[in-house]
């Protein structure tokens, strides 16, 4: 399954869901589109969405077709949560998604993955990042195990450049 391609049409449905709740009615390529975009998560998720198209409306001839815009809101409200529920799509885990695609270290992000998606406890993340922090100082500094929090710390980053083990920047300020 494609995520950001379910995601896309998400954010494409919760555009249109704006739209059509400004006005009574709506112009008949607006229903169109969000058949469309049906059809396009049907084909990304591999489940029959047809229940969720908007068939059976009445045409309003004027200076351009269009119905009554509760056909399209009331599939609105059921195929949203349809994904937010079904699919985990909501605003909330795309900006969950943006947080866990910038995090560009592959070992923080394998060991953060689980934990971002979690409903509390994100002081998690925090400890998982300081741990991985703590390992690639050791690792650089050559200090071995027994070195660990404050100590590694003060050991391999001492603002005496004589005590440091390690020298992050020549620079005195």
């Amino acid at each position: 399954m494609d995520r950001i391609r379910l995601q896309k049409c998400y954010g494409r449905l919760k555009g249109l869901k704006g739209i059509v709740l400004a006005d009574d009615y709506i112009a008949i390529e607006l229903i169109n589109d969000y058949n469309s975009i049906v059809d396009e998560v049907q084909k990304t998720v591999s489940e029959d969405l047809k229940i969720f198209k908007v068939t059976g409306y009445k045409l309003i001839k004027g200076d351009y077709d269009s119905t009554f815009s509760n056909h399209l809101i009331n599939k609105l409200y059921q195929f949203i949560p349809f994904l937010e529920y079904g699919y985990k799509l909501s605003e909330e885990i795309i900006e969950i998604g943006s947080i866990y695609n910038s995090i560009k270290d592959e070992e923080l992000k394998n060991r953060c993955a689980d934990i971002l998606t979690a409903s509390a406890n994100f002081d998690r993340v925090i400890n998982q990042a300081s741990q991985v922090l703590e390992d690639r100082i050791r690792t650089k500094s050559g200090l071995d195990r027994s070195f660990t929090g404050i100590k590694l710390i003060n050991k391999a980053l001492n603002t005496d450049k004589s005590k440091t083990v390690l020298i992050v920047s020549e620079n005195d300020e």
